[in-house]
């Protein structure tokens, strides 16, 4: 499993910040796995995730999968 990790390449694209990575850990999200299967809707409810910040995580799983 890849846990989720803060690196340049993860951010590049505006990605998983640190404080984004906080709240997914918070939230027992800690892989890129679980972000790849996890719906919107799910993430909506994390407290401080809007549609702003799904846009970014999703964005950054594309990129570090590819």
């Amino acid at each position: 499993l890849n846990i989720i990790k803060i690196t340049p390449k993860s951010t590049q694209q505006g990605g998983i910040t640190p404080s984004i990575e906080k709240k997914l850990i918070e939230n027992n999200i800690e892989t890129i796995e679980q972000l790849v299967e996890i719906e919107s809707a799910e993430l909506i409810k994390i407290k401080g995730v809007g549609k702003v910040t799904i846009n970014k995580i999703v964005n950054s799983v594309h990129f570090l999968k590819n």
